[in-house]
Protein backbone atom coordinates (compact mmCIF):
# COMPACT_ATOMS: atom_id res chain seq x y z
CA UNK A 1 0.00 0.00 0.00
CA UNK A 2 3.36 2.14 0.79
CA UNK A 3 4.58 1.58 -2.48
CA UNK A 4 1.59 1.97 -4.24
CA UNK A 5 0.41 5.39 -2.78
CA UNK A 6 3.68 6.49 -2.91
CA UNK A 7 4.43 6.70 0.65
CA UNK A 8 7.98 6.02 2.01
CA UNK A 9 7.93 2.36 4.00
CA UNK A 10 10.88 2.26 6.95
CA UNK A 11 10.49 -1.32 7.92
CA UNK A 12 11.68 -2.26 11.23
CA UNK A 13 12.55 -5.95 12.26
CA UNK A 14 10.19 -6.54 15.02
CA UNK A 15 12.94 -7.93 17.61
CA UNK A 16 14.21 -4.67 17.42
CA UNK A 17 15.02 -2.96 21.20
CA UNK A 18 12.34 -0.16 21.80
CA UNK A 19 15.85 2.37 22.10
CA UNK A 20 16.76 1.06 18.51
CA UNK A 21 13.19 1.72 16.54
CA UNK A 22 12.87 4.74 18.56
CA UNK A 23 16.20 6.17 17.28
CA UNK A 24 15.20 4.88 13.63
CA UNK A 25 12.17 6.79 13.77
CA UNK A 26 13.68 9.97 14.60
CA UNK A 27 16.44 9.35 12.13
CA UNK A 28 14.06 8.89 9.23
CA UNK A 29 11.64 11.34 10.56
CA UNK A 30 8.52 9.24 10.34
CA UNK A 31 4.79 10.30 10.39
CA UNK A 32 2.83 7.29 11.09
CA UNK A 33 3.48 4.78 12.71
CA UNK A 34 2.21 1.12 11.82
CA UNK A 35 2.83 -1.46 14.76
CA UNK A 36 0.80 -4.35 16.67
CA UNK A 37 -0.12 -3.38 20.54
CA UNK A 38 2.36 -4.88 22.22
CA UNK A 39 5.13 -3.54 20.49
CA UNK A 40 3.17 -0.14 20.50
CA UNK A 41 3.06 -0.63 24.39
CA UNK A 42 6.98 -1.81 24.38
CA UNK A 43 7.81 2.02 22.99
CA UNK A 44 5.24 4.07 25.19
CA UNK A 45 7.11 7.48 26.04
CA UNK A 46 10.02 6.85 23.78
CA UNK A 47 7.15 8.15 21.30
CA UNK A 48 6.86 11.82 22.71
CA UNK A 49 9.86 12.98 21.45
CA UNK A 50 9.49 11.93 17.76
CA UNK A 51 8.10 13.41 14.70
CA UNK A 52 5.52 11.13 14.96
CA UNK A 53 1.72 12.34 14.99
CA UNK A 54 -0.12 9.13 13.98
CA UNK A 55 0.08 5.53 14.96
CA UNK A 56 -1.94 3.15 13.33
CA UNK A 57 -2.59 -0.19 15.78
CA UNK A 58 -3.40 -3.88 15.03
CA UNK A 59 -5.60 -4.15 17.89
CA UNK A 60 -6.83 -2.08 21.26
CA UNK A 61 -4.45 -0.81 23.72
CA UNK A 62 -5.63 -1.07 27.30
CA UNK A 63 -5.68 1.75 30.31
CA UNK A 64 -2.44 0.57 31.40
CA UNK A 65 0.26 3.34 31.80
CA UNK A 66 1.85 2.24 28.95
CA UNK A 67 -0.80 2.69 27.19
CA UNK A 68 -1.71 6.37 27.80
CA UNK A 69 1.91 7.20 26.68
CA UNK A 70 1.15 6.09 23.11
CA UNK A 71 -2.25 7.62 23.31
CA UNK A 72 -0.74 11.58 25.02
CA UNK A 73 2.54 10.77 22.08
CA UNK A 74 0.32 10.38 19.07
CA UNK A 75 -3.05 9.86 17.70
CA UNK A 76 -4.35 6.53 17.41
CA UNK A 77 -6.03 5.21 14.87
CA UNK A 78 -6.46 0.82 14.28
CA UNK A 79 -5.78 -0.57 12.24
CA UNK A 80 -9.55 -1.77 10.95
CA UNK A 81 -10.70 1.71 10.86
CA UNK A 82 -7.62 2.17 8.41
CA UNK A 83 -9.14 -0.55 6.28
CA UNK A 84 -12.62 1.16 6.29
CA UNK A 85 -11.08 4.03 5.32
CA UNK A 86 -10.98 5.81 1.87
CA UNK A 87 -7.81 4.18 0.95
CA UNK A 88 -5.03 4.99 -1.18
CA UNK A 89 -4.52 8.08 -3.62
CA UNK A 90 -4.74 5.89 -6.95
CA UNK A 91 -3.59 9.18 -8.78
CA UNK A 92 -0.43 9.87 -7.11
CA UNK A 93 2.32 10.77 -9.43
CA UNK A 94 5.69 8.53 -8.26
CA UNK A 95 8.67 9.21 -10.32
CA UNK A 96 11.26 5.87 -10.71
CA UNK A 97 14.01 7.76 -8.72
CA UNK A 98 11.50 8.68 -5.80
CA UNK A 99 12.33 6.55 -2.58
CA UNK A 100 10.11 3.82 -2.19
CA UNK A 101 11.76 2.65 1.39
CA UNK A 102 14.95 2.75 3.33
CA UNK A 103 16.42 0.15 4.87
CA UNK A 104 18.23 0.70 8.38
CA UNK A 105 21.55 -1.39 9.61
CA UNK A 106 24.38 -0.60 12.03
CA UNK A 107 27.40 0.42 10.88
CA UNK A 108 30.56 -0.68 12.13
CA UNK A 109 31.06 2.06 14.71
CA UNK A 110 27.78 0.67 16.25
CA UNK A 111 26.00 3.92 14.62
CA UNK A 112 22.51 3.73 12.98
CA UNK A 113 22.73 4.41 8.97
CA UNK A 114 19.91 4.47 6.71
CA UNK A 115 19.78 3.70 2.57
CA UNK A 116 17.52 5.23 0.27
CA UNK A 117 15.77 2.42 -1.92
CA UNK A 118 14.15 4.40 -5.20
CA UNK A 119 11.19 2.81 -6.96
CA UNK A 120 13.74 1.92 -10.19
CA UNK A 121 16.25 0.58 -7.30
CA UNK A 122 13.28 -1.64 -6.04
CA UNK A 123 12.16 -2.73 -9.61
CA UNK A 124 15.77 -3.97 -10.30
CA UNK A 125 16.37 -6.06 -7.20
CA UNK A 126 13.57 -8.14 -8.60
CA UNK A 127 14.36 -7.75 -12.18
CA UNK A 128 17.83 -9.79 -10.91
CA UNK A 129 15.67 -12.49 -9.44
CA UNK A 130 13.47 -12.70 -12.13
CA UNK A 131 16.05 -12.19 -15.00
CA UNK A 132 17.91 -15.69 -13.60
CA UNK A 133 14.54 -18.14 -14.55
CA UNK A 134 14.31 -19.41 -17.82
CA UNK A 135 11.57 -18.01 -20.33
CA UNK A 136 8.92 -21.22 -19.17
CA UNK A 137 10.12 -21.62 -15.73
CA UNK A 138 9.14 -18.20 -14.51
CA UNK A 139 6.45 -17.03 -11.94
CA UNK A 140 3.01 -16.72 -12.90
CA UNK A 141 -0.27 -15.80 -11.11
CA UNK A 142 -0.39 -19.74 -10.11
CA UNK A 143 2.58 -19.50 -7.91
CA UNK A 144 2.10 -19.03 -4.10
CA UNK A 145 5.40 -17.55 -2.13
CA UNK A 146 5.75 -18.19 1.69
CA UNK A 147 7.36 -15.48 3.00
CA UNK A 148 9.46 -17.19 6.04
CA UNK A 149 11.60 -13.76 6.89
CA UNK A 150 10.44 -10.54 8.63
CA UNK A 151 9.80 -7.41 6.44
CA UNK A 152 12.72 -5.94 7.45
CA UNK A 153 15.13 -8.14 6.35
CA UNK A 154 16.20 -6.89 2.56
CA UNK A 155 16.63 -9.66 0.45
CA UNK A 156 13.26 -10.95 1.71
CA UNK A 157 11.38 -7.61 0.64
CA UNK A 158 12.84 -8.28 -2.83
CA UNK A 159 11.22 -11.31 -3.13
CA UNK A 160 8.06 -10.03 -1.57
CA UNK A 161 8.36 -7.30 -3.93
CA UNK A 162 8.94 -10.23 -6.98
CA UNK A 163 5.56 -12.02 -5.68
CA UNK A 164 3.69 -8.90 -5.56
CA UNK A 165 5.25 -7.99 -9.41
CA UNK A 166 4.48 -11.89 -10.71
CA UNK A 167 0.81 -11.55 -8.92
CA UNK A 168 1.80 -14.79 -6.50
CA UNK A 169 -0.41 -15.49 -3.88
CA UNK A 170 1.72 -14.71 -0.26
CA UNK A 171 1.84 -16.16 3.20
CA UNK A 172 3.62 -14.07 5.71
CA UNK A 173 5.27 -16.74 8.19
CA UNK A 174 7.28 -14.44 10.12
CA UNK A 175 8.99 -17.69 12.30
CA UNK A 176 12.58 -19.04 12.57
CA UNK A 177 10.81 -22.15 14.60
CA UNK A 178 10.74 -24.77 11.69
CA UNK A 179 7.53 -26.74 13.19
CA UNK A 180 5.83 -23.60 13.02
CA UNK A 181 7.01 -22.91 9.61
CA UNK A 182 5.93 -26.47 8.57
CA UNK A 183 2.36 -26.03 10.15
CA UNK A 184 1.72 -23.05 8.53
CA UNK A 185 3.67 -24.69 4.61
CA UNK A 186 1.70 -27.78 4.63
CA UNK A 187 -2.12 -25.79 4.00
CA UNK A 188 -0.41 -23.16 1.74
CA UNK A 189 1.55 -25.40 -0.07
CA UNK A 190 4.09 -23.08 -1.71
CA UNK A 191 6.00 -23.29 -4.57
CA UNK A 192 9.12 -21.12 -3.77
CA UNK A 193 10.59 -19.56 -0.93
CA UNK A 194 13.34 -17.62 0.26
CA UNK A 195 15.53 -18.65 3.68
CA UNK A 196 18.38 -18.25 5.50
CA UNK A 197 20.86 -19.84 7.40
CA UNK A 198 18.50 -20.04 10.91
CA UNK A 199 15.93 -21.34 9.46
CA UNK A 200 17.33 -24.36 7.09
CA UNK A 201 19.52 -24.97 10.01
CA UNK A 202 16.47 -25.91 11.96
CA UNK A 203 14.24 -28.04 9.63
CA UNK A 204 17.85 -29.92 8.51
CA UNK A 205 17.95 -31.33 12.31
CA UNK A 206 13.96 -31.36 12.68
CA UNK A 207 13.81 -33.90 9.45
CA UNK A 208 17.16 -35.88 10.24
CA UNK A 209 16.18 -36.14 13.58
CA UNK A 210 13.46 -38.28 12.72
CA UNK A 211 15.67 -40.12 10.20
CA UNK A 212 17.71 -41.00 12.96
CA UNK A 213 14.96 -42.92 14.37
CA UNK A 214 14.62 -45.91 11.37
CA UNK A 215 15.67 -49.10 12.45
CA UNK A 216 19.10 -50.39 10.92
CA UNK A 217 17.79 -51.60 7.04
CA UNK A 218 15.88 -49.06 6.89
CA UNK A 219 18.15 -46.50 7.73
CA UNK A 220 20.92 -48.42 4.86
CA UNK A 221 18.30 -48.30 2.40
CA UNK A 222 17.16 -44.44 2.99
CA UNK A 223 21.28 -43.99 2.95
CA UNK A 224 21.77 -46.07 -0.44
CA UNK A 225 18.96 -44.38 -1.81
CA UNK A 226 20.12 -40.78 -0.68
CA UNK A 227 23.53 -41.33 -2.07
CA UNK A 228 22.20 -41.97 -5.76
CA UNK A 229 20.15 -38.98 -5.91
CA UNK A 230 22.99 -37.11 -4.97
CA UNK A 231 24.99 -39.16 -7.26
CA UNK A 232 22.72 -37.99 -10.25
CA UNK A 233 22.70 -34.35 -9.34
CA UNK A 234 26.38 -34.51 -9.10
CA UNK A 235 26.30 -35.27 -13.06
CA UNK A 236 24.35 -32.14 -13.56
CA UNK A 237 20.91 -34.24 -14.00
CA UNK A 238 17.89 -34.30 -11.70
CA UNK A 239 16.70 -37.85 -10.39
CA UNK A 240 13.90 -39.29 -11.56
CA UNK A 241 10.77 -41.14 -9.48
CA UNK A 242 11.88 -43.96 -7.53
CA UNK A 243 11.47 -46.18 -4.94
CA UNK A 244 13.45 -44.19 -2.41
CA UNK A 245 11.29 -40.48 -3.68
CA UNK A 246 7.85 -43.01 -3.08
CA UNK A 247 8.93 -44.34 -0.09
CA UNK A 248 10.78 -41.55 2.07
CA UNK A 249 11.29 -38.22 -0.48
CA UNK A 250 8.13 -37.92 -0.71
CA UNK A 251 7.05 -37.49 2.76
CA UNK A 252 9.40 -35.25 3.61
CA UNK A 253 8.14 -32.74 0.66
CA UNK A 254 4.72 -33.04 1.38
CA UNK A 255 5.65 -31.64 5.20
CA UNK A 256 5.61 -28.22 3.70
CA UNK A 257 3.09 -28.61 0.96
CA UNK A 258 4.64 -30.98 -1.83
CA UNK A 259 4.55 -28.16 -4.49
CA UNK A 260 8.18 -26.45 -3.74
CA UNK A 261 9.72 -25.83 -7.05
CA UNK A 262 12.01 -22.74 -6.58
CA UNK A 263 13.95 -22.43 -3.19
CA UNK A 264 16.83 -19.60 -2.81
CA UNK A 265 18.78 -19.73 0.08
CA UNK A 266 21.17 -16.98 1.47
CA UNK A 267 24.67 -17.79 0.40
CA UNK A 268 26.15 -18.80 3.97
CA UNK A 269 23.63 -21.95 4.07
CA UNK A 270 25.90 -24.90 4.20
CA UNK A 271 26.80 -26.70 1.70
CA UNK A 272 25.33 -30.07 3.58
CA UNK A 273 22.01 -28.07 3.59
CA UNK A 274 21.93 -27.36 -0.19
CA UNK A 275 22.57 -30.81 -0.77
CA UNK A 276 19.72 -31.83 1.19
CA UNK A 277 17.10 -29.48 -0.15
CA UNK A 278 17.98 -30.67 -3.81
CA UNK A 279 17.51 -34.17 -2.28
CA UNK A 280 14.29 -34.44 -0.26
CA UNK A 281 12.52 -31.71 -2.02
CA UNK A 282 13.42 -32.00 -5.75
CA UNK A 283 13.04 -28.06 -6.06
CA UNK A 284 15.44 -25.91 -7.95
CA UNK A 285 17.45 -24.07 -4.96
CA UNK A 286 19.30 -21.57 -5.73
CA UNK A 287 21.69 -19.64 -3.20
CA UNK A 288 21.89 -15.89 -3.89
CA UNK A 289 24.56 -13.16 -2.82
CA UNK A 290 23.73 -9.71 -2.61
CA UNK A 291 24.67 -6.44 -0.49
CA UNK A 292 22.17 -6.34 2.47
CA UNK A 293 22.32 -2.36 1.86
CA UNK A 294 20.11 -2.78 -0.93
CA UNK A 295 18.83 -5.43 -1.14
CA UNK A 296 20.07 -6.96 -4.27
CA UNK A 297 21.20 -9.79 -5.94
CA UNK A 298 24.75 -9.32 -7.16
CA UNK A 299 24.74 -13.05 -7.96
CA UNK A 300 23.11 -16.47 -8.00
CA UNK A 301 23.62 -20.02 -8.67
CA UNK A 302 22.46 -21.07 -12.13
CA UNK A 303 18.95 -22.60 -12.53
CA UNK A 304 20.08 -25.93 -14.46
CA UNK A 305 23.05 -25.90 -11.85
CA UNK A 306 22.65 -29.14 -9.54
CA UNK A 307 25.97 -29.81 -8.53
CA UNK A 308 27.22 -26.07 -7.49
CA UNK A 309 27.01 -25.56 -3.91
CA UNK A 310 26.99 -28.54 -2.60
CA UNK A 311 31.10 -29.49 -2.50
CA UNK A 312 31.38 -25.67 -2.44
CA UNK A 313 29.74 -22.29 -3.33
CA UNK A 314 30.28 -21.84 -6.76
Amino acid sequence: ACLEAGVVAVPVYVDETPENTAAIVAHSKAQVLITSTEIALKLGGLLTSSSLTHAVVLGELDGSDEAEAVRSAVAVVSFEELQQGEGVDKDVKIAPTDPAYVLYETDESAKLRGVVVSHANALSAVSGILANLPADKGLTSKDSFMSAMPMAEPTNLSFVNTALLSGCSICVCETTDAELFATQAYPFAPTFTYMNTTITSDLFQLFFSHIEKYPNFEATLFKRGYKSVVDTLMRGMRPKRNFTDFAYLRHYRNVIGGKLRLLYLSADVPSKHVEWFRVLHGAHVIPVFGTAQTAGVATAGHFYDYASAIENHN
